[in-house]
């Protein structure tokens, strides 16, 4: 059996490995991610929490990044080339989120939502200093510094 043949999982086929630009979505045997805007519950001054969305046989998880934008906002950093700094800025950090998801997909032999979590949400080497840990997150979200 090739990497490229369908599998037979319990009771479920999984497809290949696909990647799509049109729809900057990524699906791995069955696994997607996505940057959306979650409009479930809008904060006082009228923006709403970014998250990652992580579907695996249309189940859903949200895994919240820790930013926040206005619809308006939102419409504008989904344009090719945003012309505002700040929202070029957070759609390349959103873009590194979702290559982090997806490489940590990728190297999971069985995708699993637990074991996804602790990877996603590891913290850190164990340093003590601060300096070290702001490096290492520079490094994870491609800022040379």
């Amino acid at each position: 059996m090739s990497i490229y043949d369908d599998l037979y999982v319990s009771g479920m086929y999984i497809c290949g490995h696909t990647y799509s630009q049109n729809i900057k979505k990524y699906s791995m045997i069955g696994v997607s991610t996505a940057i959306i805007l979650d409009k479930r519950i809008p904060k006082r001054d009228g923006t709403y929490a970014i998250k990652l969305r992580v579907t695996q046989f249309r189940e859903q998880k949200y895994y919240p990044i820790g930013k926040y934008l206005t619809p308006n906002q939102w419409e504008i950093l989904k344009e090719e080339n945003p012309r505002d700094t700040e929202l070029k800025r957070l759609k390349l950090l959103f873009a590194e989120i979702e290559k982090k998801a997806t490489k940590l997909i990728d190297e999971m032999p069985i995708f699993s939502f637990q074991e996804f979590e602790k990877k996603f949400n590891q913290k850190p080497k164990n340093s003590t200093d601060v300096l070290d840990a702001i490096h290492t997150k520079m490094e994870l979200f491609g800022f040379a510094g």
